[in-house]
């Protein structure tokens, strides 16, 4: 089992590599020292906080509940929350907040 510490440091370096990523994408001259800038700020703003990132933005999950709403007949809970990744219990909450 990992240390909170290496966890937290393996995430910084994936932010810093997701941002230099961005950087290069867009055309941006200074790659390297925009990523580490951001992760400086990040840790500034941020450091000794836990912090949740979801797996999807707001307007994704929007999108992905009315589909399952769309989709729901009454007796298909098992086959959406295994095409949609999530559980049942999850699907239940979804159409019961209609």
């Amino acid at each position: 089992m990992k240390k909170p510490e290496a966890v937290a440091e393996d995430a910084l370096s994936i932010i810093e590599d997701e941002a230099r990523a961005v950087a290069v994408c867009y055309g941006a001259q200074w790659c390297d020292e925009a990523a580490a800038t951001l992760v400086r700020r990040i840790v500034t703003r941020l450091g000794g906080s836990q912090v949740y990132v979801p797996r999807q933005t707001v307007a994704d999950r929007a999108w992905r509940d009315a589909q399952i709403r769309e989709r729901f007949n009454g007796c298909n809970i098992r086959e959406l929350a295994r095409d949609y990744g999530i559980a049942e219990r999850t699907i239940r909450r979804i159409v019961n907040a209609e």
